[in-house]
């Protein structure tokens, strides 16, 4: 738990989070982007959660807490906490059903093996416990530590489930670099007008 000493420090909620989950019997992890920022030595904004369990039935577990709850997305298997005025993002491991581009029907998965399949990038695809267990199942850490943006899976199958995915490629290409082909250059830039439809 020492390297991850730190981190736990960045935010006093974290640990407001995982106890109140762990207090109805939910496992839950950080996933993503906070992860991410920390290792590059970049600031920690935003915090993201997943858990072992369906959203609706998380949220109504905790509602005896009288925490203040965001379900704007919660067909998406996610919701929202706002403690002491933060925002911090929990989801249900999912796993797509169908996709759209934008929009996707999901379902839950039942397990961190099969939610990482529908993250983006390896650089997206770590999970921290509350005891500063680091579960690292695609080699995403090497990445980070190289600088290395690669999608998880096939590029092409990521950015159809979601043409957003093409701006976080190049927001993150700012701080990683890529090793993607031409003929795969070509094909994302040919689903950039998606992204607006």
């Amino acid at each position: 738990k020492n390297e991850f000493k730190n981190f736990f420090e960045i935010d006093k909620n974290i640990k407001v989070i995982f106890n109140l989950a762990e207090s109805v019997d939910i496992k839950i992890w950080i996933v993503g982007g906070a992860l991410r920022d920390y290792f590059i030595n970049q600031e920690v904004t935003d915090i993201d959660f997943v858990i072992n369990e369906d959203i609706k039935k998380f949220t109504k577990k905790i509602s005896v807490n009288n925490v203040k709850v965001n379900d704007t997305y919660i067909k998406y298997k996610t919701i929202s906490l706002i403690i002491n005025e933060n925002e911090y993002h929990i989801t249900s491991f999912r796993k797509d059903l169908i996709s759209f581009g934008r929009t996707a029907f999901v379902d839950n998965a039942l397990s961190l093996k099969e939610d990482v399949k529908r993250r983006d990038f390896t650089i997206n695809s770590l999970y921290l416990d509350s005891q500063g267990n680091l579960i690292d199942l695609i080699n995403g850490k090497h990445d980070i530590n190289i600088r290395k943006l690669a999608f998880i899976g096939d590029p092409i199958e990521r950015i159809e489930e979601d043409y957003l995915r093409i701006i976080r490629f190049c927001r993150f290409s700012g701080n990683f670099y890529n090793n993607i082909s031409e003929n795969l250059k070509k094909e994302i830039i040919l689903r950039v007008p998606k992204i607006i439809n």
